[in-house]
């Protein structure tokens, strides 16, 4: 009699260890699962975030490049003024001895 309880008691106990091992295996795999369903979520946030940031970094680039060509056009216009003002002095004073007199007929007038 004994060793009946005996051998009921090791398969209670067997069939009680697999349970609980069956019931570990569940949570380990629905842990898995969830865990591989919030990878996959942040992936793609994370892929839209990227691509949100290279467009937004691509017109930042598109408009530095504009900002330069401004630059350019603004230097060579300051370039030309300052060769004008430059110019300027350059040029004699007129005096009275540089001016021409044309004498006019009173009946041409």
């Amino acid at each position: 009699m004994q060793d009946f309880h005996n051998k009921n008691y090791k398969k209670v106990n067997l069939q009680s260890k697999l349970l609980t091992l069956n019931i570990f295996h569940k949570i380990i795999d629905y842990f898995n699962l969830s865990l591989f369903c919030l990878i996959t979520i942040y992936s793609f946030i994370a892929f839209r975030s990227q691509r949100e940031w290279t467009e937004v970094y691509s017109s930042i680039n598109d408009m530095r490049l504009i900002n330069n060509d401004f630059n350019g056009y603004i230097s060579k216009t300051e370039e030309y003024f300052l060769n004008e003002v430059d110019i300027k002095d350059q040029f004699k004073k007129a005096t009275s001895k540089d001016l021409i007199y044309l004498k006019k007929n009173i009946g041409e007038i």
